[in-house]
């Protein structure tokens, strides 16, 4: 990874595998496609300024593992090039919450 540092609260996911399957077994053609993932947070930026004040990153969020919309990520797209394979560029605020080390999580269609 090329990124040093990160400014404002910008966050460095490492994206976890799609499963190819539901949890009913059916096989899911397109898994990447999935409008949710869920990742571990490897580098964090400091915090977002408002109102010229500092609202810091919560202090324990590297290593936990998160929840977002690819949609979000899909927004930076420059940014791809300066990350590690399977790594993606978040916000604090795109992250819909988070998830137990030891959860299964798995995207499912309806």
């Amino acid at each position: 990874m090329l990124i040093k540092r990160l400014l404002s609260d910008h966050m460095v996911v490492q994206v976890e595998p799609v499963q190819g399957f539901t949890q009913t077994g059916l096989v899911i053609l397109h898994p990447e496609d999935e409008p949710v993932r869920v990742g571990t947070v490897v580098m964090a930026g400091p915090g977002r300024r408002y109102k010229d004040k500092l609202v810091p990153m919560p202090p324990d969020i590297m290593g936990k593992r998160v929840m977002f919309m690819v949609a979000a990520s899909d927004t930076r797209p420059q940014m791809s090039q300066y990350l590690d394979e399977g790594q993606r560029m978040i916000r604090l605020g795109d992250v819909l919450l988070e998830v137990d080390h030891d959860a299964d999580v798995r995207a499912t269609k309806r």
